[in-house]
């Protein structure tokens, strides 16, 4: 099995000027210890949402947690979706950069999509469109149209609603979905 690539991180360097054990950390972050220690030695990826846990648990802005050149492939995130509501300032996520080596982590930039055009929406695809029933989802349907609301079961297998601010679809066929995660500056 190939080796994860390095990042550099000052996880235990913090973790440290706090004296915190890793179970410590572990304990308030709930992830285990082996898992953590990969992560500080750079045998796996800090992904985003463990970077938000990690920073949470040791109270230090997400940005803090990693060396300013380890991650050139970022974009700074300007806020989350949660539910369709966008939080920009919540928990310092302005500082929060994202892994775009990321092979399932996609950026969908269209100029009729919600955020204003200097924005795109960051998601992650999911294995089948199914996985994001009844979630905020970004939907390809087989027409080739691309949906950002909420996705619900449609009246036939195979079939798809999708909710979206201004208006409801019916009945699509879905080629891929993505749970929408990030609104970020684009480049």
């Amino acid at each position: 099995m190939a080796e994860a690539k390095k990042t550099t991180n000052r996880i235990r360097a913090i973790r440290k000027q706090q004296h915190l054990k890793l179970a410590d950390l572990a304990a308030r972050t709930g992830l285990s210890v082996q898992h953590l220690s990969r992560i500080e030695n750079g045998h796996r990826r800090l992904m985003p949402d463990v970077q938000m846990r990690i920073a949470r648990a040791l109270d230090v802005p997400p940005l803090a947690l990693i060396e300013e050149d380890s991650c050139p492939n970022t974009l700074p995130l300007l806020g989350e979706l949660h539910g369709g509501i966008v939080r920009p300032d919540g928990l310092n996520c302005r500082s929060l950069r994202i892994d775009l080596a990321d092979s399932r982590l996609m950026a969908i930039i269209d100029d009729a999509c919600r955020p204003p055009k200097k924005q795109a929406i960051i998601c992650r695809r999911l294995d089948h469109p199914r996985e994001g029933l009844e979630k905020q989802v970004a939907v390809k349907t087989r027409d080739g149209q691309i949906l950002f609301g909420h996705l619900l079961k449609g009246s036939a297998p195979g079939l798809y609603t999708v909710l979206t601010e201004e208006a409801a679809y019916y009945d699509l066929q879905a080629e891929w979905a993505a749970r929408v995660e990030w609104i970020v500056q684009r480049p």
